[in-house]
């Protein structure tokens, strides 16, 4: 099983950070881990959102589905639950060997 530790990152564990996200942004810097109260089928946007991958993280932070170099103006309901959600800058996930099944682990 392939695993990667995402050091690096914005987290976006309160209401107002999941909500505004990477919105108004030209680019991103930093992979932003979203941290979601309770686990669901939680949808995304891409309005006002610079391109990014987005990849959905069950509660024990296995990969269960990804997007990749999604463009403004798209709407995302992933088909499975998620715990967390990372947006990464655009063809991250390819570039880093990220599929459905890798485990991500969050450090400091």
């Amino acid at each position: 099983m392939d695993r990667i530790t995402l050091r690096n990152y914005e987290l976006a564990d309160t209401i107002l950070a999941r909500a505004v996200g990477i919105m108004f942004r030209k680019r991103i810097g930093k992979p932003m881990l979203f941290v979601f109260p309770a686990s669901g089928r939680v949808s995304i946007h891409s309005f006002f959102c610079p391109r990014f991958d987005a990849v959905f993280l069950d509660d024990r932070k296995n990969v269960t589905e990804l997007y990749e170099n999604i463009g403004p103006g798209h709407l995302i309901t992933p088909k499975r639950k998620a715990a967390y959600l990372v947006e990464f800058p655009p063809n991250t996930a390819s570039r880093r060997g990220i599929h459905r099944g890798t485990i991500i682990k969050f450090g400091r």
